[in-house]
């Protein structure tokens, strides 16, 4: 089960790293990121974390950087940020908006496929160890499940982007 919902993610990790012209930006795209946030924001809260081995979690961060590629270059905003905030359920409102669109501005400059890819490889990796600990625990002895630094550094980056954005959450 654990192996399909890797796989699951595998797949819109791919289907999410379409790439997306900033001019092209648009309501849709906003109403996309806002979902993507309050998809991460309710684990968040779950978890007291984000937890970046988390399926739903990549898959959400997978859509969330799709949708805002190009933010940070955009002159006019309004239209995404009314997507924003409709497909936020106003988690992203008039009072937070600034903060939110300056952190996701920020988050747009990062290589999140790669955070998400990184993951997505760590996590079958330690799922694909589990299963086969017990018949192959001789043969198979090792394997690194580590990211490399600068995975672990974009993870950091955008941990704390998207905690800063949470903490504007009411």
């Amino acid at each position: 089960m654990k192996a399909i919902k890797l796989l699951a993610a595998a797949a819109l990790t791919l289907l999410f790293t379409l790439p997306v012209n900033s001019a092209g930006l648009n309501l849709n795209n906003g109403i996309a990121a806002g979902k993507a946030l309050v998809g991460l924001y309710t684990q968040f809260k779950a978890d007291g974390k984000l937890d970046l081995s988390n399926a739903n979690n990549l898959s959400n961060i997978m859509t969330l950087a799709n949708n805002i590629k190009g933010l940070s270059e955009l002159a006019n905003k309004s239209t995404f940020l009314k997507g924003l905030i409709s497909g936020s359920n106003n988690l992203v409102n008039n009072s937070n908006s600034t903060s939110v669109l300056s952190n996701l501005g920020k988050l747009s400059n990062l290589d999140l496929a790669s955070l998400a890819n990184g993951s997505l490889s760590s996590a079958a990796a330690s799922a694909a160890t589990g299963a086969l600990t017990g018949a192959l625990s001789k043969v198979a002895t090792g394997g690194s499940t580590q990211t490399s630094s600068s995975s672990s550094s974009v993870a950091s980056t955008a941990t704390s982007l998207l905690t800063s954005i949470f903490k504007t959450f009411k």
